[in-house]
């Protein structure tokens, strides 16, 4: 029985994650998986099961810049509401 391999946009499907994020935490090193290459990285089925296992992995779906743009200004607004302030 052979072991099966992931790809980094395989595991950003799975996770429901973008593929740069994947890579992003390659290079930084908080993610363990094997260099084929110089650009090319798989992650073994143990290797996934470490990721799958740490909670802290945001697996929300993500807004984008404008979704977070609006809930900055809405926080703001909300802010200075409760600190009375009426500068913008």
């Amino acid at each position: 029985m052979s072991e099966e391999f992931y790809t980094p946009q395989e595991v950003a499907e799975k996770l429901k994650v973008s593929s740069q994020m994947v890579l992003n935490k390659i290079h930084s090193g908080e993610w363990e998986c094997q260099k084929i290459s110089a650009r090319t990285y798989r992650f073994s089925q143990e290797q996934f099961d470490l990721i799958t296992s740490n909670p802290a992995i945001d697996q929300r779906p993500h807004r984008g810049h404008f979704g977070r743009r609006k809930y900055d200004s809405d926080l703001h607004r909300a802010l200075r509401k409760i600190s009375g302030s009426s500068e913008n």
